[in-house]
């Protein structure tokens, strides 16, 4: 029980997170985000584990690939069940540092899910390791 509220709370925190660092990122307010931690956390938990089952085969014959786009199912379906979360496109503004530029970048939506997804899985198992008892 108590693993299960702790992973519950890593999403809630990695959620703010995200939603405080990228503006790309929108959560309306406090409630919005405790429903938008349970349906990832339900999704994550219950959801995808029954969809990678089903999806096996082509996850297998595209080694492994296949299960971003099962990561990104997942974001298209909080964004759908929850109003008050939103993911517009992620834009970067260019950088220079001495004579190296780094031009400025428009990712599309799916570049952009691709990523939310990226980066919540990697924050919520960084904010595990963090928060781990050894």
């Amino acid at each position: 029980m108590r693993g299960i509220v702790r992973q519950w709370l890593l999403y809630i925190l990695a959620l703010y997170l995200l939603d405080s660092f990228f503006g790309w990122v929108t959560i309306s307010d406090r409630n919005i985000l405790l429903v938008t931690g349970t349906a990832f956390f339900l999704l994550n938990t219950i959801g995808k584990p029954i969809l990678k089952i089903l999806w096996l085969p082509i996850n297998i014959i595209t080694l492994g690939l296949f299960s971003w786009v099962m990561s990104i199912a997942v974001v298209v379906l909080v964004i759908l069940f929850v109003p008050g979360f939103h993911i517009s496109a992620a834009e970067f503004s260019s950088v220079q540092i001495g004579q190296f530029v780094i031009p400025e970048i428009h990712l599309k939506m799916f570049w952009t899910y691709f990523l939310f997804s990226f980066l919540l899985a990697w924050s919520v198992d960084l904010l595990g390791w963090i928060f781990t008892e050894r």
